[in-house]
């Protein structure tokens, strides 16, 4: 079994990535899932969040399906939905996120103008 330590990448400079970050880390501990802000050649390439895995690249919905599956505390922010609902709403968030990157922090110091997945 390889107990590598997956690492997620994110926009330093991005509000909305700070944000998910910050909600991250009260749910997943630094033992559990690495962080660290992504350069720019890497945001040139994926331009949102990541996740690396054995040596396997999540972006966007697959980043998060991944966390979903693998630290499944995340969904407790979904408290108010019935458990089966938790994953999509989740996803929800994601969108609710590429949306605001793209149209209403794109002015901003941050790769947010950049076209997410």
């Amino acid at each position: 079994m390889n107990d590598e330590i997956p690492i997620l990448y994110y926009d330093a400079q991005c509000p909305v990535c700070k944000s998910f970050i910050k909600l991250i880390r009260k749910s997943i501990p630094d033992h559990q899932l690495k962080f660290d802000a992504i350069s720019e050649i890497a945001l040139s390439k994926y331009h949102e969040f990541y996740i690396e895995i054995h040596g396997e690249v999540l972006i966007g919905k697959d980043a998060v399906n991944y966390i979903s599956k693998n630290f499944p505390q995340i969904k407790k922010y979904f408290w108010m939905l019935p458990p089966n609902y938790r994953h999509d709403a989740l996803q929800g968030s994601l969108k609710i996120a590429q949306w605001i990157r793209k149209y209403i922090f794109r002015r901003r110091d941050c790769n947010c103008n950049e076209t997410t997945h």
